[in-house]
């Protein structure tokens, strides 16, 4: 999974579910980060006191829905 880490606001968001109500659009996009690194995110987390947002781990993705053949 691909996150993105805002350095100003010192929060981890889910790629795939990071939007508007995250707030990272005021961070200026010198202060984002990607990375797929659980290692990093933990050391950001345990060493400089990140946390995940609670937006992206409250947001759920639904499954796709199968493709009906029209009959």
């Amino acid at each position: 999974m691909k996150f993105l880490i805002d350095h100003r606001n010192n929060l981890i968001h889910k790629i795939v579910c990071a939007g508007d109500r995250c707030g990272f659009n005021d961070t200026p996009v010198a202060e984002r980060e990607f990375t797929n690194s659980h290692s990093y995110l933990e050391l950001l987390q345990k060493q400089k006191g990140y946390s995940s947002c609670a937006h992206c781990e409250a947001a759920t993705i639904a499954p796709l829905s199968p493709i009906k053949n029209p009959q």
